[in-house]
């Protein structure tokens, strides 16, 4: 995956724009997201939470979600 983004105040905005390897299961694609983060410190840890959308080539929008990553 290949993504554009940008990190002010605490909130990490970014877009996919390529897949490498888009193989699937028959009758399934995979969708390019965006999303709008926000950096958050729990304790001694920092994770990153908001919504995101994706967006299947030639079948259009997919159900929005809520994401969060920490390492």
């Amino acid at each position: 995956m290949e993504l554009k983004g940008s990190f002010k105040d605490n909130i990490f905005i970014f877009e996919e724009y390529k897949i490498g390897n888009q193989k699937t299961e028959e009758g399934r694609q995979w969708c390019y997201k965006s999303a709008e983060l926000t950096l958050k410190k729990e304790g001694d840890k920092f994770k990153l939470d908001g919504p995101w959308t994706g967006y299947v080539p030639y079948l259009g929008q997919n159900t929005p979600a809520s994401l969060v990553h920490s390492p």
